[in-house]
């Protein structure tokens, strides 16, 4: 099934299959676009044969008490619109706790400099390329056929020795701090699972003893209850003020990043937008581009759209 109006796993595909009627064979080459969710064809200009089995569109009912118990919701419209802002609010609740786990676990990483043997990176280098893989195997593409360039294989890197770092530092707080995962733990995370799924929880729980999975489900486990545990104990402090700057005039060399950035917003340099995804991330990782980020946003906006380049400006912001 491929969407025209804009196919996350093979963008570009599906305008050019428009015009395309059923029963019919339509060969030729497709660009498909850099955010595509499939990474083996993402950026790339392939060869490509289709045949037209049919088309269809989606059509929005009109919203009743009997569509709304159709779909298995309880007391009607009032009681589907009450069940779905609860699942709304449930995810955003989650979204936001994740979000703050990633920056506290960042600020963290930046508070406490040390080196990490390069094995445990390559180690999680390789454990992440495979997950990636894995991915995509699950979305019907031969993982064999799914290859990465230079500059995704050094992003990746970075996030490998950032979830080296992040796990090094919360494997010493737990231990510090005694933090453990009880079995209660795991059957809890067992039951959430299988409510999630619709399965029932000894189907949850024997995928993982037959995966081999148990312990990393725990260690997974153990690293969200430490990080709960020092968002329990942290305090929110406002950062210096000017005053405080000026009283001690070594500190403002940090700030040279933001001073080259105010220089640069009368230039907008889009050429920037012209490399890879990875390249770009870097770019904005420097803080040389903090004064464009509005203009760089609405030029990537307006040409590829690339979902990573839209999140990493978004993110810098």
């Amino acid at each position: 099934m491929v969407k025209t109006d804009g196919d996350m796993y093979y963008p570009g595909l599906g305008e050019w299959l428009v015009g395309a009627k059923p029963g019919k064979k339509k060969s030729g080459s497709v660009t498909f676009g850099e955010s595509a969710f499939n990474e083996a064809v993402a950026g790339k200009k392939l060869k490509t044969s289709a045949k037209v089995l049919s088309i269809q569109s989606n059509q929005v009912p009109e919203l009743t008490d009997e569509l709304a118990e159709e779909l298995g919701y309880e007391g009607g419209v009032e009681g589907m619109k009450a069940n779905l802002q609860g699942e709304l609010e449930s995810s955003r609740d989650q979204m936001v706790r994740n979000q703050v786990r990633a920056n506290l676990l960042q600020a963290l990483i930046a508070a406490n400099e040390f080196d990490v043997p390069q094995g445990m990176i390559e180690h999680q280098l390789r454990v992440l390329v495979e997950e990636l893989r894995m991915q995509q195997a699950y979305r019907g593409v031969d993982p064999k056929s799914v290859h990465f360039n230079d500059s995704q294989i050094a992003d990746l890197r970075m996030r490998s020795e950032f979830a080296v770092k992040g796990g090094l530092i919360l494997d010493f707080v737990s231990n510090n701090e005694s933090i453990e995962v009880t079995d209660a733990d795991l059957e809890a995370k067992y039951q959430e699972l299988a409510d999630e799924r619709g399965q029932s929880v000894e189907a949850i729980r024997g995928y993982f003893v037959k995966e081999n999975s148990v312990e990393d489900l725990r260690a997974r486990l153990l690293e969200e209850s430490t990080l709960d545990w020092l968002l329990e104990n942290s305090k929110l402090v406002d950062a210096p003020s000017g005053p405080v700057a000026e009283e001690k005039p070594a500190k403002k060399a940090k700030a040279a990043p933001k001073e080259k950035a105010k220089k640069a917003e009368g230039k907008v340099e889009t050429s920037l937008l012209k490399g890879t995804v990875g390249a770009v991330k870097e770019a904005l990782a420097t803080g040389d581009y903090d004064g464009q980020l509005d203009a760089l946003l609405a030029a990537e906006e307006a040409g590829k759209s690339r979902k990573g380049v839209l999140q990493a400006i978004k993110s810098r912001q």
